[in-house]
């Protein structure tokens, strides 16, 4: 009989060391129990290895859903807060869209965005920001129009959102940067368009390489925002106390801002106080889509006029930004400065047209 309750210990025993030797190799492995996958298992150790501070400590993710009001109904959207050390680290999130997309009809009056937007690779509908500090630099992107079913957001895109909780200027430049965030945010986006069956974008091929940013440069008062003749001001020396930056590429989703040189800003607040003449370019469908039901074809107001063109077989929107007189650093140097908003679209719209070589 002893041998027998022997025999028993020695079987439920083998079983258990069994798992604690596994459990002692995976803690010896990362240091802890943390786990293999974060953020609804999707993204693992080596994806947040990308948007870590370097200070070490294991990783932590809180995937609970937000409350969002969605119409007139609250809903609940995916949430995820990722920690590193017990530090914040990162927020992905998904809601019902902003309407922020600096290429979009709601976009038309932000014209300060540009300063650090850029747009995703060609064949996704979003773009990256990193803007000065105190903000946090972000992804966004919006899901295919049949994820707004599943998510019940009604008339409203669903966009997805990357925020960086930490600032890392000085390790990664601004290409990485934008790399690091395209690739969290289109891996999420490809998880949530297979779960909820509304697309199968492929993002994580199209977002491998990101988008040309410029570092803010000085003007060519010829050829302003690397266009062949464009013109913008109404004497050539006013160049010299402008600075401009351009993202994307023009024939596909391109912006261009420019903005008063900062030692001679009055004001220090990111805002459009200091930014000047902004021009953009898309012939992405979802923007072309958007504006014409919002717009038709064109559309103009206080600062602003943006127009749908053809180029050969292609429509692309184009917005022209300028500022308006007051009181602000823009107001007083553009009133000055700068050519009449009309003159400012007209020959911006020739200079595209000769830049991505249009037929007529």
């Amino acid at each position: 009989m002893r041998a027998k309750k022997s025999l028993v210990i020695a079987a439920v025993a083998l079983p258990l060391a069994a798992a604690l030797v596994v459990t002692l190799a995976l803690t010896s492995k990362h240091g802890s129990t943390e786990p293999r996958a974060f953020c609804w298992g999707q993204l693992s150790r080596r994806d947040l290895g990308q948007l870590s501070t370097g200070k070490g400590g294991g990783y932590s993710a809180e995937d609970e859903p937000r409350a969002y009001y969605s119409g007139y109904q609250k809903r609940k959207f995916p949430l995820c807060n990722i920690s590193q050390g017990g530090a914040w680290m990162a927020e992905i999130s998904v809601r019902p869209s902003l309407h922020n997309s600096p290429w979009g009809s709601d976009g038309l009056d932000r014209r300060a965005v540009y300063e650090s937007a850029a747009p995703m690779p060609h064949g996704i509908t979003g773009w990256t920001g990193i803007p000065h500090k105190p903000q946090w630099p972000s992804a966004q992107l919006l899901l295919p129009e049949a994820c707004r079913e599943p998510f019940r957001t009604g008339d409203s895109d669903v966009q997805l959102r990357v925020i960086l909780r930490n600032r890392q200027e000085e390790r990664w430049s601004d290409t990485s940067t934008r790399e690091r965030m395209t690739h969290i945010a289109t891996k999420v986006g490809d998880h949530l368009t297979r779960k909820y069956k509304c697309g199968d974008e492929n993002w994580q091929k199209k977002g491998q390489g990101a988008t040309p940013t410029s570092k803010f440069e000085h003007v060519d008062p010829a050829n302003v925002c690397r266009l062949r003749d464009l013109k913008v001001f109404t004497e050539p020396e006013a160049a010299e106390q402008v600075r401009q930056r351009t993202a994307g590429t023009i024939e596909d989703t391109w912006s261009c801002v420019t903005v008063l040189d900062k030692r001679l800003q009055e004001q220090t607040s990111t805002d459009t106080g200091a930014t000047l003449a902004a021009f953009t370019t898309t012939r992405n469908p979802h923007h072309l889509t958007e504006f014409k039901e919002a717009h038709g074809s064109s559309t103009s107001g206080k600062g602003f006029t943006a127009r749908i063109v053809r180029c050969g077989s292609r429509e692309y929107l184009l917005n022209a930004k300028y500022p308006v007189p007051d009181k602000s650093d823009a107001g007083k140097f553009g009133e000055k400065n700068l050519l009449d908003g009309e003159t400012l679209y007209a020959d911006f719209e020739r200079a595209f047209k000769q830049r991505a070589q249009c037929a007529g």
